[in-house]
């Protein structure tokens, strides 16, 4: 909790904090992509090297890494530094694999699906209060470098408390007998790989499209403080209300994927975003049929008021899927090969994301801000039609 509150603080205002640091939108598009690309590479690494060298140091001198990474970021003074900040943030995901395996076998058996959904409530907390902190510290400093800045500090400190009481406390579950080679590390993923392309095709293509569309919408902060003109002063608390309702989906997404299938969430997830994106992307169009609206302290004006709406479609849609989603990708592989089978497919959803960054940033810039939704919205149109063709997980485990 006390690095995810300030990282979704940090995160509330990070795209303007590089456009007040000279990066044009097109730059902001890679710079989000840089830490995808050496996420790719350490979640691999990670893997291999929790394996080698055990699960407690991978874990734990991770955090170090995360004190250097935030203490260039708030030296920050030009977009530049933001390429250093970004790879080693990247970079932290070493202890992704390391930390789940942690977890998983700290936890018995019939206690360890509990146990690590009752892990994710800070994650849900920071969530929900980082913006609010944000939105309270802007109102305040009445700017977002300062801003940012803060909760930088504020991480420096929380990664290197995380890394004593890691190194105290944590026991090692899994001490390395014995040294898996590499190569028989590489060989082990290249069949996951081949399944994936012969027999889950459809599952893969979902995958890479809905991460693509998150890519393209990435682009929210910038998009509503920037283009729309939404107050920053709000835009936290906007940030932290409409996580509430990610939240609130995942309650039907969750009823529904246990009930009836996995596929019928997703199905529903896709369709809700084909819907909501145009609506955020037209809101000043669409803003004279709506008046502003009050929410407990917050005055909400009309555009403001349309994409607030509309963010409740989207939030509630991505609280679907995501309910489902890990279940489902750990249903399509056999339990031999399971850890494999999500790395690989989290691998190809950071090539969808990257490449939305990317694709964003350019059409964002020289073509029309509002097309990055268009596309989006397309992009889930498009999934929604190949849900029909995804194998159903839920009946293999009934």
């Amino acid at each position: 909790f006390i690095i995810l509150l300030p990282i979704n603080a940090l995160g509330a205002y990070l795209q303007i904090f590089a456009y007040e640091l000279g990066a044009s939108p097109e730059i902001i598009g890679v710079l989000l992509a840089i830490p995808f690309i050496f996420s790719m590479i350490a979640r691999f690494a990670g893997g291999y090297l929790a394996d080698v060298l055990g699960r407690k140091p991978v874990v734990t001198y991770t955090y170090l890494l995360g004190v250097v990474t935030y203490s260039i970021f708030i030296m920050a003074t030009s977009w530049v530094y933001l390429i250093p900040f970004q790879i080693l943030s990247g970079l932290i995901f070493l202890s992704q694999a390391a930390e789940a395996s942690l977890m998983s076998e700290s936890l018995p058996a019939e206690k360890r699906s509990t146990g690590m959904t009752l892990t994710q409530l800070p994650s849900a907390l920071g969530l929900i209060l980082g913006p609010i902190l944000a939105s309270i510290v802007y109102t305040r400093t009445k700017n977002v470098i300062i801003t940012c800045k803060v909760f930088g500090e504020f991480l420096i400190f929380g990664y290197f408390l995380s890394f004593l009481i890691r190194l105290i406390l944590i026991q090692e579950t899994k001490p390395p007998e014995e040294r898996p080679s590499f190569s028989a590390f590489i060989s082990g993923y290249k069949s996951v790989f081949s399944d994936v392309f012969n027999k889950l095709k459809a599952p893969l293509f979902v995958d890479i499209a809905i991460f693509m569309m998150f890519g393209f919408v990435m682009f929210t902060q910038l998009f509503a403080v920037q283009y729309l003109g939404i107050d920053p002063e709000i835009w936290g608390y906007l940030l932290a209300l409409l996580s509430i309702f990610v939240i609130v989906g995942g309650i039907p997404g969750m009823i529904i994927g246990d009930k009836k299938g996995r596929v019928l969430s997703f199905k529903i997830a896709t369709l809700l975003a084909f819907i909501g994106f145009p609506f955020i992307a037209f809101a000043k169009e669409l803003a004279h049929n709506f008046e502003g609206v009050n929410i407990w302290f917050i005055t909400l004006n009309p555009v403001e008021t349309v994409l607030f709406l509309a963010g409740i479609i989207v939030a509630i849609s991505y609280g679907m899927a995501n309910s489902v989603a890990g279940a489902y990708i750990t249903e399509l592989f056999n339990p031999e090969v399971r850890g494999k089978g999500v790395t690989v497919f989290l691998f190809f959803g950071d090539i969808g994301l990257i490449i939305g960054f990317i694709l964003s940033g350019f059409v964002y810039q020289n073509i029309d801000p509002r097309a990055v939704y268009v596309i989006a919205s397309v992009i889930m149109l498009i999934s929604f039609i190949v849900c029909f063709k995804l194998p159903e997980t839920l009946r293999k485990e009934g």
